[in-house]
């Protein structure tokens, strides 16, 4: 049986300029009311499950995510510093999808657009669109600019995704889009916003 509340998150609706904290050294009363809330939900639902994002190295912007119990040190992350060979280059993505939701990418002819071993693309992205499991999706979206591919191919010796390759696009509505080719087919990765 599932808890009813399996996820929240906190979404800001507007930025502001962080001022200097009047608290002194030891950080503001609303530092103070922000770790007491905490401290109060996983009194509730367990110390594990309420968990900070940090950042540790990676290729993919999923893999570059670490999930840490609020108020604990982040322990054995990848070192961000070291080069990892077939990263996106920034700026990073707004938002990372838990599961990628397949995609389809197709150049001006209508043919799928594919990458080879050795990072060729068969031809321009010219459109793309999300898709269900069911075959339906959304409606195709013409590319205004596209930069890739960024091949990498992980975990071959143990099973894993293998040779992919990412894109980034921009959809004639303006919003960016990660784009990943696997062995499988394409996928959406992360969006910019």
């Amino acid at each position: 049986m599932r808890a009813p509340i399996d996820r929240v998150r906190f979404v800001p609706q507007a930025g502001r300029a962080r001022r200097r904290p009047r608290g002194g050294a030891l950080g503001s009363a609303s530092d103070d009311l922000v770790e007491r809330g905490v401290a109060r939900v996983q009194g509730m639902v367990g110390f594990d499950a309420v968990r900070r994002p940090v950042l540790q190295g990676g290729r993919s912007p999923s893999a570059r995510q670490a999930l840490v119990p609020w108020g604990e040190r982040a322990v054995d992350l990848r070192p961000v510093d070291r080069p990892w060979p077939g990263r996106v280059p920034g700026p990073a993505p707004v938002r990372v999808f838990a599961t990628p939701p397949a995609a389809e990418v197709v150049d001006d002819a209508g043919r799928e657009v594919c990458v080879t071993d050795r990072g060729v693309v068969s031809g321009e992205p010219r459109r793309f669109r999300v898709t269900g499991r069911d075959g339906t999706g959304l409606p195709w979206q013409p590319v205004t600019a596209w930069a890739g591919p960024w091949p990498t191919d992980e975990g071959w010796w143990s099973g894993g995704a293998g040779p992919t390759a990412r894109f980034q696009v921009v959809g004639a509505d303006g919003r960016a889009w990660l784009l990943v080719r696997a062995p499988d087919g394409w996928a959406l990765e992360a969006g910019y916003d």
